[in-house]
């Protein structure tokens, strides 16, 4: 399933999807696969605004560490945009993200 998991976050295609499930699980049909592993997504977007928006940030601040120790300084600045952002949305009252 984890190899269904990441066709899908890699962005690909249905069609490529169906068509990589085929080669890597013959013995069972790429739409039950392609429904059980679009199951998890639907759960992920129940998760709470404060939660998902928390998630957001903190992996905009890896990404920013990352790629500024490679010198990719436009795609670092990318990255303290998304937290500004995200910041913007929800400055105060209850749950607020403090950054």
């Amino acid at each position: 399933m984890a190899k269904v998991h990441a066709f899908l976050l890699e962005g690909h295609s249905l069609p490529e999807i169906e068509e990589a499930c085929s080669i890597h699980f013959p013995k069972h049909d790429s739409k039950s696969l392609l429904n059980l592993a679009a199951k998890p997504f639907s759960e992920y977007s129940k998760e709470p605004e404060d939660a998902v928006r928390g998630w957001c940030l903190a992996a905009a601040r890896d990404l920013y560490r990352k790629l500024a120790s490679v010198g990719a300084y436009a795609d670092a600045l990318r990255a303290v945009k998304l937290v500004a952002d995200l910041a913007a949305k929800n400055v105060s009252g209850p749950g607020a993200i403090d950054i």
